[in-house]
């Protein structure tokens, strides 16, 4: 099993490397999707470079998954390392597993990652991380005044209340009763993790239209050459061994 925020090592298949073996290290970040569409990140910082890759779970190519160091942090998702220094996402390549004893808890690590200064890729002040040191006061005040945003009364676009965004003032409090008797106990993810509907349009459909694109690439291609129009190959794939 992988955990969030552990270190975690991950051997693939690669045929174009002498080993036909790839491994890589690195910090598990985050962990998206139900199900077989299941994704995990791993992200590491090379010669002063941060690398992110993503792995799906049961993807075949994937030979060994290593959990090289359990712990927690103070937050399930570590996105927000992208815009800290390098030192809280290097890590050694020959990391030497730490074997952790069965039926002990997952020790916690509680460090607190100082970001560099705005502009950051996301603004994480709007979010409740606890791992992220005092990250609503290095934002300036012209932009603190920008976010205080008060909304108007429901209906809303998103259901607003559910998020735990700062720069919201009192959303939940505008929420009709109805409203919050409904979704007292209810969170965002409890939303995303059964809506299978948004999940195959998300990913499935995507894949079903370039295998459809596919095939009438190759009708076409076979009707031009039995027709004598060309002799050239369209379709060009790895997998043909062209």
């Amino acid at each position: 099993m992988i955990r969030k925020c552990s270190i975690v090592a991950v051997t693939t298949s690669e045929p174009n490397l002498g080993t036909r073996q790839n491994r890589f290290v690195g910090i598990c970040i985050r962990r998206e999707k139900p199900g077989l569409l299941h994704q995990f990140t791993l992200r590491n910082v090379i010669d002063g470079l941060g690398v992110e890759v993503m792995y799906e779970l049961y993807n075949p190519t994937i030979l060994k998954i290593e959990t090289l160091k359990l712990e927690k942090r103070l937050d399930e998702d570590l996105t927000y390392l992208i815009d800290a220094p390098p030192e809280y996402s290097t890590f050694d390549f020959n990391l030497e597993p730490i074997a952790h004893p069965v039926g002990t808890p997952v020790p916690v690590n509680d460090i607190k990652v100082k970001l560099r200064p705005p502009p950051w890729t996301q603004r994480w002040s709007l979010y409740d991380f606890k791992g992220i040191d005092q990250a609503w006061d290095q934002t300036t005040p012209w932009f603190k005044r920008k976010l205080r945003v008060k909304l108007r009364p429901p209906p809303w676009t998103q259901r607003w209340s559910l998020y735990d965004f700062k720069g919201i003032d009192q959303a939940w409090d505008q929420t009709t009763p109805w409203f919050k008797r409904k979704l007292r106990i209810t969170k965002v993810m409890d939303f995303m993790k059964y809506d299978l509907i948004r999940t195959y349009r998300d990913d499935c459909q995507e894949a079903e239209h370039d295998e459809v694109v596919k095939r009438e690439m190759i009708e076409f291609e076979k009707s031009r050459h039995q027709s004598g129009a060309t002799k050239r190959r369209i379709l060009r794939s790895a997998a043909d061994g062209i």
